[in-house]
């Protein structure tokens, strides 16, 4: 199974950077952190493409 096409959720994706989940919702608020790609019968999700390519970024 490819990792890059992955889905996440918000838990999901905050448990993979490291921090809760109000946290991650105040990074998107401010923009740190990009929205979610897909949102589906009301649940966010990323994929792991986008959450590793802000782990990638120098700035985190």
């Amino acid at each position: 199974m490819e990792t890059v096409n992955q889905r996440l959720s918000k838990k999901e994706t905050a448990q993979v950077l490291g921090m809760d989940v109000k946290t991650l919702t105040r990074y998107i608020r401010k923009g740190w952190f990009p929205g979610p790609s897909v949102i589906e019968n009301g649940v966010s999700w990323w994929t792991m493409q986008q959450v590793e390519r802000y782990l990638d970024d120098p700035k985190w």
